[in-house]
């Protein structure tokens, strides 16, 4: 979450992680094969990979849920764990 706080791209600051709720609607979009379907729809590099959200696992603040952009699903991990990050900005 920090990387995305201090990120300035495309002439814009305010880059966040998604939520797990925002990342899964994603994920859920592509079906069986999210990232060939964001990957086929306006986005372009989104791995088959996990991903980080920026919600906290409720049960343990060293962990946070991350989403699958391979199979779609939801897990959590820790601090240990290798997983790709996607910046998004607020909505208007």
């Amino acid at each position: 979450m920090n990387w995305a706080k201090i990120l300035n791209y495309g002439g814009y600051n305010d880059w966040q992680l998604p939520t797990k709720d925002e990342l899964a609607s994603f994920a859920k979009r592509g079906g069986n094969r999210p990232s060939q379907y964001c990957n086929a729809n306006g986005f372009s590099n989104v791995q088959a990979g996990w991903y980080w959200s920026s919600t906290t696992y409720e049960h343990n603040d060293n962990f946070a849920w991350s989403v699958s952009m391979e199979s779609g699903g939801v897990g959590k991990g820790n601090e240990f764990h290798s997983y790709y990050v996607w910046a998004v900005r607020s909505g208007q």
